[in-house]
């Protein structure tokens, strides 16, 4: 009963971690409200519109992935709920999501198509950008 209301807690939450939790890995890694934290909210919403069905409630693919999938990027708990939760999701997924040496140098790892895969490429080169434009002004 415990995991079933801690699913359906995060239904009316604000927060991206827990909206977003059933994309898998969605922890962003920069204050809220920067640019690149927006940045990267934008990808994540975007592969959101692409992975929901419009007849699925979010919540529902939160339980199954709390069920299916135990809240975990590698770790199964139900094979038949894991099936439904890709099913449902069309496979989309985020294994990992960190920055590499510098907080310029972002990585989005998962299970994207082409249409996402360029999506994620571009807000790693603009975040880049960014920080790189703030490095060159601050030496000027």
């Amino acid at each position: 009963m415990k995991d079933f209301i801690y699913a359906l807690l995060p239904f009316f939450s604000n927060n991206p971690n827990e909206r977003y939790r059933y994309l898998g890995y969605t922890w962003i890694p920069y204050d809220h409200g920067t640019y690149p934290y927006n940045v990267v909210l934008d990808v994540i919403k975007l592969i959101d519109s692409k992975a929901t069905r419009w007849w699925v409630p979010r919540f529902i693919l939160r339980l199954t992935q709390l069920f299916g999938n135990d809240n975990s990027v590698v770790r199964v708990r139900n094979r038949t709920i894991h099936n439904l939760h890709r099913w449902l999701t069309r496979g989309y997924f985020i294994t990992d999501l960190k920055t590499k040496w510098e907080e310029d140098d972002i990585r989005i790892y998962g299970y994207f198509d082409g249409e996402i895969d360029k999506a994620v490429k571009e807000a790693e080169d603009l975040i880049y950008g960014h920080y790189n434009k703030e490095k060159n002004e601050s030496k000027i």
